[in-house]
């Protein structure tokens, strides 16, 4: 760094003020150009020592003062001729020009705050323009590149419920403004293909048929609607099929289907009637959730007062409903080769009933995180569950064993997931206007030892391959255990010949 130099003690008390500048003011000697510094200087100095010698001239000799002006006229155009040199030069560096003030023959520079300057890329850097930071460095691709999913879904609207149709790429949405939305997805993109707004209200559930040739919708308007999946016609609306709101909806067979409302009425409808032909009341609370095996001869119903009901299809009546828990009765699932019904529940135990057996469970799986507001079943023993805290996990049954954590939403608790056609992609809700998909690829390859004991906590925050969010430790993944050395391996080293 330049010293400061004191350029008072070279003038006079009548040519201080020509220096004088306020400390406030944006005239700062940082960021000049060297040139333009010494230029400066030099026109100073010189302006002194003019100065001087006219002092001395004009005592002793009017003549000489006469010839010495003219000399220091002849200076000032050099101290010119410098000062747009210096002021050429300052154009080439920086896009700030300094301002100009003459003042008795002597040219004062006041620069002005200096510019950012916009760097460009040299012409060797233009080759890897269109290279990554893998190809670049040599190093595999991050975990979020090797997903292979559809990409999410901005539906515009808040999403309550998500299905996946039973054999195509169709994925149907339910929002809160009463629409109901079919997308057909690929890895590469989704693209809409059907919107109805036949309810008044916001749209509680969906469900296709087992044949997926249509799909069922209930709303808070206490309608029940059947469309086509053919031509996305609606074939059969029942308005009035509750007598309050309806909350949920599932299809038996092609012809039966089941929905529950508010107040714990269950019906059973055949679409080759006109009404309902079969209604029971399961309880005072809402029904949350309706199942059935795949033979389609039971149905249960988890009722949000602590209870789950079965009935018997075929004869239209109920079978049992089991005893009351303190706790509401949130979600359905069927596993184990349809031998077990897994039910969730709002404190987070997932309760194992025998199938057929629906008085008492058998077996569960305690000590969830958060309340349970929707399963799926994959495979023949694990179950993937949308919990409260926005989290999705993978729960393995015998052994029961969280396996970790599939995805995660920001905001709100995930209300509605679903499993595609080919149990390849997972697709979630949780109130907001995005559907987001989820690779379940990489869950297969998980093993679950039974011989090996699981740790409960780690396991609950396991972020598996599918997330979009990595595991602390996975960061240092990458570095190897033994650091290979630049020298030899001479063998061991001699111990000191003062030891025996």
């Amino acid at each position: 760094a330049r010293p400061p130099v004191n350029m008072h003690s070279f003038l006079p008390d009548a040519d201080k003020d020509m220096l004088e500048y306020s400390s406030d003011s944006d005239d700062e000697i940082i960021g000049m150009d060297d040139d333009l510094i010494v230029a400066q200087n030099q026109q100073l100095l010189q302006f002194v020592v003019t100065n001087d010698m006219d002092a001395g001239v004009n005592e002793s000799n009017a003549d000489n003062a006469s010839s010495s002006s003219s000399n220091s006229n002849n200076n000032v155009t050099t101290q010119q001729q410098q000062q747009d040199q210096a002021q050429a030069n300052t154009d080439t560096s920086t896009d700030a020009q300094p301002q100009e003030t003459e003042t008795n023959g002597f040219v004062h520079m006041k620069p002005e705050k200096i510019q950012r300057v916009s760097w460009q890329l040299a012409d060797s850097d233009s080759e890897e323009e269109g290279a990554t930071a893998e190809e670049i460095f040599n190093i595999e691709p991050a975990i979020e590149a090797t997903r292979d999913q559809p990409p999410d879904i901005h539906v515009g609207a808040e999403v309550v419920d998500v299905k996946f149709h039973p054999s195509t790429n169709l994925l149907a949405v339910a929002t809160l403004d009463a629409e109901v939305v079919c997308y057909k997805y690929s890895t590469d993109e989704t693209s809409e293909v059907y919107s109805s707004e036949h309810h008044d209200l916001a749209v509680r559930a969906i469900h296709f048929s087992k044949d997926g040739s249509y799909l069922l919708s209930v709303s808070k308007d206490k309608s029940v609607a059947v469309i086509d999946t053919e031509t996305f016609n609606v074939k059969r609306h029942y308005k009035d099929a509750h007598e309050v709101p309806v909350y949920s909806v599932y299809s038996v067979n092609e012809n039966i289907f089941a929905t529950g409302d508010d107040e714990g009425t269950l019906k059973l409808w055949d679409m080759r009637r006109k009404q309902h032909v079969f209604s029971y009341k399961c309880g005072e609370d809402t029904v949350n959730g309706i199942i059935s095996d795949d033979a389609g001869k039971t149905l249960v119903a988890a009722v949000n007062d602590g209870s789950i009901a079965a009935f018997n299809c075929a004869k239209r009546k109920l079978i049992v409903q089991s005893e009351m828990y303190d706790y509401p009765m949130s979600c359905l699932a069927v596993v184990r080769n349809g031998t077990r019904l897994a039910v969730g529940s709002d404190n987070g135990v997932m309760h194992l009933f025998k199938w057929g057996e629906f008085s008492y469970h058998v077996d569960n799986v305690t000590d969830a995180p958060q309340q349970l507001n929707c399963m799926e079943a994959v495979g023949d023993n694990r179950l993937i569950t949308g919990c409260e805290d926005g989290y999705i996990r993978a729960v393995n049954l015998y052994p029961h064993r969280f396996v970790g954590v599939v995805g995660r939403h920001q905001k709100y608790g995930v209300e509605g997931i679903s499993v595609s056609c080919d149990q390849r992609y997972l697709a979630s809700c949780n109130q907001d206007d995005t559907v987001l998909f989820w690779d379940l690829e990489h869950l297969y390859g998980v093993d679950t030892d039974p011989r090996k004991k699981g740790n409960k906590i780690r396991d609950q925050k396991n972020n598996l391959r599918s997330a979009r969010e990595r595991n602390i430790e996975d960061f240092f993944a990458d570095m190897t255990e033994d650091i290979p050395s630049d020298e030899e391996y001479t063998g061991p080293v001699d111990k000191p010949k003062n030891v025996e």
